[in-house]
């Protein structure tokens, strides 16, 4: 059963907005919504990706991509200057909250 907070629209909508690659030249933008309590990831040109399901934490598993999942970092305060991680079977991506 995942964590009580990622079924709360209010902390979910916390999560939500645009994430960047930091020092990135061409600025490819990655946003973050919510549709029905499903987290919507979309980036500019790509077909949209549904988290299926959340885990634990802030994390959620990509539907369709085996081993492929996202975490929302510093999702709380005092921190509050979110990141997003995306973890690959052979990596991990930080985004920076734009």
């Amino acid at each position: 059963m995942p964590d009580k907070q990622l079924t709360d629209h209010t902390f979910l909508e916390t999560l939500a907005g645009q994430y960047m690659f930091p020092g990135d030249p061409t600025p490819t933008t990655h946003r973050a919504s919510w549709r029905s309590h499903t987290l919507i990831m979309s980036q500019p040109g790509a077909p949209e990706t549904r988290a299926s399901s959340p885990r634990r934490g802030t994390t959620f598993n990509l539907k369709g991509l085996e081993g492929y999942s996202i975490e929302f970092q510093n999702a709380t305060p005092p921190e509050n200057s979110p990141k997003l991680a995306f973890y690959t079977p052979d990596t991990v991506l930080i985004i920076q909250r734009k």
